[in-house]
């Protein structure tokens, strides 16, 4: 359907260019065969003598293989439209004739599509010249004031600002509620992971999981980490001021083995659970 479409625009648009074509050659015929008036310019008598001279060129079997007879030809004719068109009727129907081939060529999504592309493509290129973009940037500055003028479009503009202001307040909200409840979710276990290094308790974003060989690849010795993986646990980690330190092949200043550990209680002081509810 659309190809039939596209082949009868095409069929169209070739019977109008042949008829403003004939219509063009006509009205050079016609100008070639009519005699100068008195008063007229060297330059009309000119064309008249030119015209028979492209006449002759086409009777001897030259024609339109001669590139001078064709440009020619191609501005007599062009010259033909322009002086068709001061006529408002011709002006018109050519005007008319246009519009319906576009409207029925536009009928084509593809062709449609294209075009749209060409048009963004064009006034995308247009604004990067300031000569195009200040006029342009005043008209549409002239029409927004003229159109605020009219109050059905003031009261529209100033709901549709209302409504952008209450959803980005809206947005603000729920950001502040999520950001919140992410807060409160992560503050909810309590400082409860352990520092191997300096024994201090901390909240799960506060420390960095560590192992031996993480360690041995910072270039730490096997003493060193030794003194830094003190605290006995399954999974060893460390809060980002002993980080600091370890990384940099340093004994963080506040780790468990610079005295600040608490002696081991023996086995026959320690309470068992039965002797502490006795």
């Amino acid at each position: 359907m659309r190809n039939q479409l596209l082949r009868k625009t095409k069929q169209e648009e070739a019977a109008v260019r042949v008829a403003d074509e004939e219509a063009a050659v006509r009205v050079g015929e016609e100008e070639s065969l009519r005699v100068p008036e008195e008063g007229e310019s060297s330059r009309t008598a000119e064309e008249v003598s030119e015209r028979v001279r492209d006449g002759d060129a086409q009777k001897v079997g030259k024609g339109k293989q001669n590139p001078e007879y064709t440009e020619r030809e191609r501005r007599r004719i062009r010259e033909a439209k322009r002086k068709a068109r001061q006529d408002p009727e011709y002006a018109d129907k050519e005007r008319k004739r246009n519009a319906e081939a576009t409207r029925k060529v536009r009928q084509d999504p593809e062709y449609a599509e294209r075009e749209r592309k060409r048009n963004e493509e064009a006034k995308k290129e247009s604004r990067t010249h300031a000569i195009f973009r200040a006029p342009e940037k005043k008209r549409d500055a002239e029409a927004h004031s003229f159109a605020r003028q009219n109050e059905t479009i003031r009261s529209a503009e100033r709901t549709r600002e209302a409504q952008l202001r209450r959803t980005k307040q809206d947005n603000l909200t729920s950001n502040y509620s999520k950001l919140f409840q992410k807060f409160r979710n992560k503050i909810k276990e309590a400082p409860s992971f352990i520092c191997s290094c300096c024994g201090g308790l901390f909240y799960k974003d506060a420390t960095t999981i560590v192992s031996s060989e993480v360690l041995k690849e910072k270039g730490c010795s096997d003493e060193l980490i030794q003194n830094i993986l003190h605290v006995n646990q399954v999974q060893h980690r460390i809060c980002s001021t002993c980080k600091t330190y370890a990384y940099k092949k340093m004994l963080p200043r506040l780790s468990l083995v610079n005295g600040f550990d608490f002696p081991r209680v023996p086995d026959v002081l320690k309470v068992t659970e039965s002797q502490y509810l006795t």
